[in-house]
Parts: structure tokens; C-alpha cells; sequence
């Protein structure tokens, strides 16, 4: 079916395990995956805010104490690349496109 992609972001690597986890598992069928992170990402310091719902606030905070040595573990564990590079990578004359419209 071509070539698989993901994006991921920094809950969902606080909430999930590297090790022979859910990102191991998903990225063996991914061949690009695209991780973005926030410094709140990896701040277990960080004042709550009392007033979110329940579910945005577990989305927002569960995780933040481990979520650093979980990074490290993901910069030992896969290899990365800039957008720049994986830009480089892509024949754009041939690949199939996707509009999207609002």
C-alpha cells in the first residue's frame, strides 16, 4: 500500500513505553515519522490548571516526570533526521498527494 507515515507528539510519547513498547511497535511499520515535543512536554514542575476538563488535563499532565528519560531513550533507540533532509529524500514529481480542503 506505499509508504507509511506518522506523526506522534510529546503526550503520546510520555504515555507510551520505547522499550519493546508502542512506539517500537508502531514505528516498525512506519517508514517516516514525524515527532514534535514542547517544553511543557517535559516539565513536571509546571503549575496545573485546575480549570480544564478532566480529560484535557490527564492528556496534559500524566507522564510528565518520566517523559525525559523517555526522549533520551527514543534518541538512543531510532534515527532522525531534519525536515530538510527527509524533504531531500522524497522524489515530489512521482509521490501521491493528498489535498485536503476545508
Amino acid at each position: 500500500m506505499g509508504e507509511n507515515a506518522k506523526v506522534q507528539n510529546g503526550r503520546t510519547c510520555r504515555t507510551a513505553e520505547n522499550e519493546k513498547g508502542r512506539i517500537g511497535e508502531r514505528a516498525e511499520s512506519i517508514i517516516h515519522m514525524m515527532t514534535y515535543f514542547h517544553a511543557r512536554d517535559f516539565d513536571p514542575g509546571q503549575p496545573m490548571i485546575h480549570s480544564l476538563p478532566l480529560m484535557r488535563k490527564f492528556k496534559s499532565y500524566v507522564g510528565l516526570s518520566t517523559s525525559f528519560a523517555k526522549f533520551q531513550r527514543l534518541l538512543s533507540d531510532f534515527e532522525f533526521m531534519s525536515v530538510k533532509e527527509a524533504d531531500e529524500l522524497v522524489d515530489w514529481e512521482t509521490v501521491r498527494v493528498i489535498e485536503i480542503k476545508n
